[in-house]
C-alpha cells in the first residue's frame, strides 16, 4: 500500500481485509479508492460494498475503478452533495455506485419516483416504495389531526385506486 493507505490502516480508518484487497489493485485504482475513502470516510461495511460494486462494474463494462470514480457524474454528485455535508456526499457516492452496479433497478427506481410524483398526493399523504428494493411493497402514511382532514385524505386514497398513474405504478412492479 502507498503511504496514504498505511496511515489509514494505522489510524483504524482502513481495516486489514480492505487494505489487503486494495494492495492487489493497480496504484491508479488503489489511489482513486483511497482518495474517495479519505474524503467520505464510509463505514467498513460500505467500503467493502463499494469495492464489490467497483469490481463488478469494472468487469461488466471493461473499465477500471479509477475511471469509474473519475466520471463526471460522480464528481458532480459529490460536488453538489458536499454543500450539504459529508453524509450527503457519502449518500451521493453510494447512490452513484449502486446505480452503476444495478442499472436496471436504477432505471426502474427513477420510473417509479416519476410515477409517484405524478400522483400529486397531498403532503399529508405519503406513498413510498420499499427503499431497499427487496420486494414490491409500498407504504402509505397519512397525517391528519381532525376528522375533516381524515375524510379528505380518505377521499384522496379512494380516488388513487382509479388513477391511471397508480395503476401503471402497480403494473411496473409486475411487468418485470
Amino acid at each position: 500500500l502507498p503511504e496514504q493507505g498505511l496511515i489509514a490502516l494505522f489510524e483504524g480508518r482502513l481495516d486489514l481485509e480492505i487494505a489487503a484487497r486494495l494492495a492487489r489493485w493497480t496504484p491508479q485504482n488503489r489511489d482513486a479508492v483511497l482518495d474517495l475513502f479519505d474524503h467520505l470516510n464510509p463505514s467498513k461495511q460500505k467500503k467493502k460494498q463499494w469495492l464489490d460494486w467497483l469490481e463488478d462494474v469494472g468487469r461488466r463494462e471493461n473499465i477500471t475503478p479509477a475511471a469509474i470514480l473519475a466520471a463526471d457524474d460522480i464528481k458532480a454528485a459529490l460536488a453538489e452533495a458536499e454543500r450539504m455535508g459529508r453524509p450527503a456526499a457519502e449518500e451521493a457516492a453510494r447512490k452513484y455506485l449502486w446505480s452503476r452496479r444495478h442499472p436496471l433497478l436504477a432505471e426502474l427506481a427513477a420510473i417509479r419516483q416519476a410515477r409517484l410524483k405524478s400522483l400529486n398526493l397531498p403532503r399529508s399523504a405519503r406513498l413510498e416504495l420499499d427503499p431497499t428494493f427487496e420486494d414490491l411493497k409500498f407504504c402509505l402514511e397519512l397525517t391528519f389531526s381532525t376528522p375533516a382532514e381524515f375524510d379528505n385524505l380518505a377521499e384522496s386514497v379512494a380516488k388513487l385506486r382509479q388513477s391511471p398513474d397508480f395503476k401503471q405504478l402497480l403494473d411496473d412492479d409486475h411487468a418485470r
